[in-house]
């Protein structure tokens, strides 16, 4: 990491990390959201539709414009395709549309952003696709160039720092208001969907996910290295911001460092080891142990499972919640999720004892 990279991260942090609070502007009145009218909205659907199935108004139309890119069967089809879809939309208007449009109006009423239930539950947990690369904001950060590891755990630290924060910010509804670009410049912006943000763990479901509600005594984050999982301790009091220079609970980045320097240094030793029983164990250079050519076993990689496809992810799920600690049946050592949840903590508490607690304390957690 350069310098400069560093520097601005640093300043980054310090800033959202010094600033006073201020009084809350979620309170602030905003418009509720309206329901836009049924007719104008399928009109517009059906114009969007024509524009790409039928743009003109005759088939020999489109084929002379059109015929060089698609065959005639294919224009044929387009065309019967906004047919049926245009007739649809009719009988939607003369049935169930405006008994539909009474209910949704009703709804509305009763809440002040009416799409917020819908476009979570539609475009975010109906979302298949893997979370670390589409949904991870961090990953809107610079790539980093680490010349040691102290670096990289600096990095780290500054990460927990500001993160811990900025859920401090949220829990107190203390963020900066929200204001549209575009066709709404100007204009505050609903700010609900924050309240997600470390408050709730996404447990993968075949059908559609599901968020589980943080528990408000949670003072805990999970650390992974070396195919391993820590339990990092923030603080005796989850409620209190461990991060305000008014608190006698303050974590500071050293103290944060310190935890993070130590769960590396135990986790690269613990992987070692079990690499070198393994090896012992093992059939040798010529054998045909798993994990390498030499036999040596390495420890589940299960944190690459959340890259899957949410679909094939909730199947995993479900297989490792019913493992026990030692059990490899869930493919490829997946069942050792429990023994590899560790206890960072003074008090040398034990790991968990099966999968399910394993899991348990990874919902639980301020986020993941």
């Amino acid at each position: 990491m350069s310098a400069k990279e560093s520097t601005d991260l640093h300043r980054l942090v310090r800033a959202m990390c010094s600033v006073d609070l201020v009084e809350s502007q979620w309170t602030q009145e905003l418009p509720r959201l309206p329901v836009p009218d049924l007719w104008l909205t399928v009109s517009r659907y059906l114009a969007s539709l024509k524009a790409v199935l039928a743009p003109t108004s005759s088939l020999d139309e489109m084929f002379h414009q059109i015929g060089c890119q698609l065959t005639r069967d294919q224009i044929e089809s387009n065309w019967r395709q906004f047919e049926r879809t245009d007739q649809l939309v009719k009988q939607f208007m003369l049935n169930e549309g405006p008994e539909l449009q009474r209910d949704l109006k009703e709804y509305a009423n009763k809440c002040q952003n009416w799409a917020t239930e819908f476009w979570l539950q539609d475009m975010y947990l109906s979302n298949p696709v893997p979370l670390p690369v589409n949904s991870n904001p961090f990953f809107l950060f610079p790539r980093q160039r680490f010349a040691t590891s102290n670096e990289m755990l600096m990095f780290a630290t500054r990460i927990i720092q500001f993160s811990v924060d900025f859920k401090f910010r949220i829990d107190q509804q203390a963020l900066r208001q929200d204001f549209g670009s575009g066709h709404g410049k100007g204009k505050a912006l609903c700010m609900e969907t924050y309240k997600n943000f470390f408050h709730s763990y996404r447990m993968p479901h075949e059908d559609m996910d599901r968020l589980l509600p943080q528990s408000r005594r949670s003072n805990h984050i999970v650390v992974a290295s070396c195919n391993q999982f820590y339990i990092l301790r923030l603080g005796q009091d989850p409620l209190d911001n461990p991060y305000r220079r008014d608190t006698s609970s303050q974590l500071n980045e050293a103290s944060i460092y310190e935890q993070l320097l130590r769960i590396y240094r135990v986790s690269r030793e613990h992987a070692r080891r079990e690499q070198q029983q393994s090896a012992g164990g093992g059939t040798g250079s010529g054998g045909s142990g798993r994990g390498s050519v030499s036999g040596t076993k390495r420890l589940a990689r299960v944190g690459l499972l959340t890259t899957e496809n949410r679909k094939q992810w909730a199947r995993l799920h479900k297989q490792l919640s019913h493992c026990s600690p030692t059990d490899n049946s869930a493919g490829g050592g997946g069942g050792e999720l429990g023994s590899q949840l560790k206890t960072n903590s003074s008090s040398g508490a034990s790991s968990p004892n099966t999968n399910t607690e394993s899991l348990r304390l990874i919902e639980d957690c301020l986020f993941v």
